[in-house]
């Protein structure tokens, strides 16, 4: 699900995750960045669109994985995320344009794009944890790491016949 900031087009976005992902091979987490802060809904904004219902965010992750001594699922997923759209986003326009320039991808990026993460509009920043927790919302984690999306060690076999399509 996507929303242009105000000022750029679904093409800008489109290009620019062209650009990133299949021309500089940006993985995921340095993109999202980027993502939140060219997005009108992503970074968490969803969330304060949406006030005063209250969100229910069912996550196909171990909310506690990646924690550290002391902290619990909810906190690392409101404070250390950076990947999950529609969850609190720490990072900033600074972070953003840094990041494409890191992947030589400043000046491939749609100018339009480029001139929107320059000027760091504050009311269109990432929503931040501490505003997050003053909304109604629930986040569920609904696949245990012991349980989740691992590779296996080693490939199965598989027979199974195949049929044509006609």
């Amino acid at each position: 699900m996507t929303m242009p900031a105000p000022g750029l087009t679904i093409e800008d976005l489109r290009q620019t995750t062209m650009v990133t992902q299949l021309e500089r091979g940006m993985p995921t987490s340095d993109l999202s960045p980027v993502r939140n802060h060219i997005d009108a809904i992503k970074g968490g904004r969803i969330q304060r669109a949406i006030q005063p219902a209250k969100a229910i965010h069912i996550i196909s992750k171990d909310p506690n994985l990646g924690t550290k001594p002391g902290e619990t699922g909810y906190w690392h997923q409101t404070r250390r995320n950076n990947w999950l759209h529609n969850l609190p986003d720490y990072s900033s326009f600074a972070d953003a344009v840094a990041m494409l320039k890191k992947w030589d991808a400043w000046e491939a990026v749609p100018e339009r794009v480029r001139q929107h993460l320059l000027k760091a509009d504050p009311a269109m920043e990432t929503v931040r944890a501490e505003e997050y927790e003053r909304s109604w919302f629930r986040i569920f984690g609904v696949m245990p790491d012991k349980l989740g999306l691992r590779p296996l060690p080693r490939a199965v076999p598989v027979s199974w016949a195949t049929l044509p399509i006609s």
